[in-house]
């Protein structure tokens, strides 16, 4: 009896348990529900995330199909983006949306042909810039040969000198209707005028012909040097990159760059941290140096360049052209693993959603990732039980959200 009076007691205990887990479960559930029905898709698939994560064995069925309906919502919110990249002309930008719609659904309609139009417009654009790389490289070769033998001539006429006039030319004035032309006459002694002198015309007169005197030889200019010709210089992305209209990442974003984007380097700012660049498209202004290869040399030739004094800079966090920032954040599945000592790691993605695009992710308040475009995953570690930590996104405007994600301790052998 007493066994069976334990037993009922467990099952008890049980009960008011799993009632417990299940009030939480239907609360996260309602929320993710609202969420969906305002458009915040990535923050209700947050939601059905952590409830799976927190569910344990409870049976919980997804009776709104929110999963289905957070996928399909962040979908074709992608689609959109990638739509209007390609109305802007940015193939790479709408490559990588498609990307992350397939992440999402593998077999997702592609009803615009986006893909295809993207990988033509790049196709189009590497024909482009090879085209005008051979220009520029054959007009920077043209310029120093034309460099190189004006040079070689200024030289060459130096070392050549000037022979006096030796004697006295008498000047015969011939008389014409309109003009009349004076024409030197060399007497015995006379030593032909060189080529580098030329008779001036003179005016026909009754007063005695002057006497010619020698110029004086010419004073040869400096030549202009190889070093003083333009320089073209290039440069090519190593990351994801927003261009700014000043060297400052709370000023207006211009445009963007992709990874492996080739830009022409105009200038640099005066600390030498900021690039100007103009793309392929004409778009100009000032980049992060740190995500272009460029050596110290090449960055020390470039000129200073220094915003104008219309360019407005934020003096707040926010430059009131973003949307407001928010985060999407969740523990991957299958990517835990524990020691001997109850330690454990467990993988978690975190993606930053509007502000101005670049963003950099922290772990109670330790960076963990910088300078990002897109989500990105990092490894956090627990002991013994779950844990609750603080996740933070900075956005490059100025923004910065944080917001606690609950990590149950993840289940391995290992």
């Amino acid at each position: 009896d007493d066994h069976d009076l334990e037993h009922l007691e467990r099952k008890i205990q049980l009960g008011l348990s799993n009632q417990s887990v299940l009030a939480k479960l239907e609360s996260l559930y309602e929320e993710a529900n609202t969420l969906i029905e305002s458009g915040a898709f990535e923050q209700a698939l947050t939601k059905w995330h952590a409830i799976q994560h927190q569910r344990g064995t409870t049976e919980f069925p997804d009776l709104l199909e929110v999963e289905k309906r957070a996928n399909e919502g962040i979908c074709t919110s992608r689609y959109q983006q990638a739509f209007r990249a390609i109305s802007d002309e940015k193939p790479k930008k709408a490559l990588r949306l498609w990307e992350e719609i397939t992440a999402v659904s593998p077999n997702y309609n592609d009803s615009q042909h986006i893909v295809a139009t993207a990988k033509s417009m790049l196709a189009e654009g590497q024909q482009s810039r090879q085209t005008k790389q051979i220009f520029i490289v054959g007009g920077a070769v043209a310029l120093l040969i034309i460099v190189f033998f004006i040079a070689r001539s200024l030289v060459v006429g130096a070392s050549e000198p000037t022979t006096p006039l030796q004697a006295n030319a008498d000047v015969v004035v011939t008389e014409a209707a309109d003009v009349s032309v004076a024409v030197p006459i060399a007497t015995e002694t006379a030593v032909p005028v060189t080529a580098t002198h030329t008779a001036e015309p003179a005016t026909a007169t009754s007063s005695p012909a002057p006497t010619a005197t020698a110029s004086p030889p010419p004073t040869l200019a400096p030549s202009p040097t190889a070093e003083s010709a333009s320089i073209v210089v290039t440069a090519v992305a190593q990351q994801n990159s927003s261009i700014f209209s000043a060297p400052d990442a709370s000023s207006e974003e211009i445009a963007f760059i992709s990874f492996d984007e080739i830009v022409m380097v105009l200038g640099r700012s005066a600390n030498g941290s900021w690039l100007y660049i103009q793309t392929e498209d004409g778009e100009e202004g000032f980049v992060a140096a740190s995500r272009f290869e460029m050596s110290d040399a090449e960055r020390s030739e470039l000129i200073i360049i220094t915003p104008s004094a219309n360019v407005p800079l934020s003096p707040t966090a926010v430059s009131g052209n973003f949307a407001p920032l928010s985060m999407v954040k969740y523990p991957l599945e299958g990517t835990g693993s524990c020691d001997d000592n109850n330690n454990w790691t467990v993988q978690i993605f975190v993606e930053g959603v509007d502000g101005n695009g670049v963003y950099t992710y922290f772990w109670n308040d330790v960076i963990q990732v910088k300078n990002q475009s897109s989500g990105s995953a990092f490894r956090v570690s627990g002991m013994d039980n779950n844990t609750i930590g603080m996740v933070r996104v900075d956005s490059g405007d100025g923004q910065s959200i944080s917001e606690e994600l609950f990590i149950p301790k993840p289940s391995c052998n290992n």
